[in-house]
């Protein structure tokens, strides 16, 4: 990691088709770390030519002078379709080709951890879906481990791990696994920070944006979380991370009803005052 621990992720700019072009904006913001998005409809590119797509991604990278800290991965339209707990073992199977191409990417490219999203609730079968998901998440796990990559899951909003408890507890039930704590999904719920806090010590990825009850995304000037805290009690626990500053303008959530470019500056300052840069 370089000397900078702030990062800046590339699908903040979904608008702009090339991925080369995404990472080059973060660079013009100032930023020396870049998160990536890898988000598919369809995986079938990637699963056969993971080599090809990490030589792209390499080559943005060195032409920007960039490091990667996360790969941020999902393959469906939906959070059914993305799911590693999927009902039948052929989608199981399918989605577990599209993870190792990613994953082999991400080793490729040298980036320390990979993201993924822990899985959904099949309605009427809680405890079966967990079952699925934690074998899932076992497998996916080992595998990121054989390629020396960190597996990190974004506990989020509407995912069968929406609140800290459950968070915590797919964590312990999966061995290595890890988080990309994203406070904003505990905030839209209104999360009590004390929940929230004891996730630090699984913490190895941060997603920071402004956030307040019952909306996941605001202006930094109508923050409500709580990060002072937070960023203290990583430091009790020597977080390591890097720390991503992440808005994204889609629709749902009415995320698109700011400027991410000035919201991501203005949190990029919050950070530094707070003693991130």
């Amino acid at each position: 990691m370089r000397n900078s621990r702030v990062s800046c992720c590339d699908y903040s700019f979904p608008k702009v088709p090339s991925q080369s072009d995404r990472i080059g904006i973060v660079k013009r913001l100032g930023f020396d770390l870049v998160d990536v998005g890898l988000f598919l409809t369809d995986d079938s590119e990637l699963v056969s030519d993971p080599a090809g797509h990490a030589e792209k991604l390499r080559d943005a990278l060195q032409a920007y002078d960039l490091a990667c800290e996360d790969l941020f991965y999902t393959a469906g339209a939906t959070f059914e379709e993305m799911a590693p707990n999927q009902r039948s073992g052929r989608d199981r199977a399918g989605r577990r080709r599209g993870f190792i191409a990613a994953a082999q990417l991400a080793s490729d490219c040298g980036i320390r951890g990979m993201t993924i999203l822990p899985g959904t609730i099949w309605p009427g079968d809680f405890e079966g879906g967990w079952e699925t998901c934690v074998e899932e998440l076992s497998w996916r796990s080992e595998k990121a481990s054989g390629l020396n990559l960190e597996l990190r899951i974004e506990a989020h909003a509407g995912s069968i791990a929406p609140i800290p408890e459950l968070a915590a507890r797919l964590c312990a039930e999966v061995p290595g696994l890890r988080l990309t704590l994203d406070m904003s999904h505990f905030e839209l719920q209104s999360v009590t920070l004390d929940r929230v806090l004891p996730l630090a010590p699984i913490t190895g990825h941060l997603h920071i944006r402004a956030a307040k009850p019952g909306a996941i995304q605001v202006r930094w000037t109508q923050n409500e979380t709580n990060f002072a805290a937070l960023l203290e009690a990583l430091r009790t626990e020597s977080y390591r991370g890097a720390y991503c500053v992440e808005y994204v303008p889609m629709t749902k959530w009415r995320c698109d009803e700011i400027d991410v470019i000035t919201e991501t500056l203005a949190t990029r300052t919050a950070l530094a005052e707070l003693g991130v840069t």
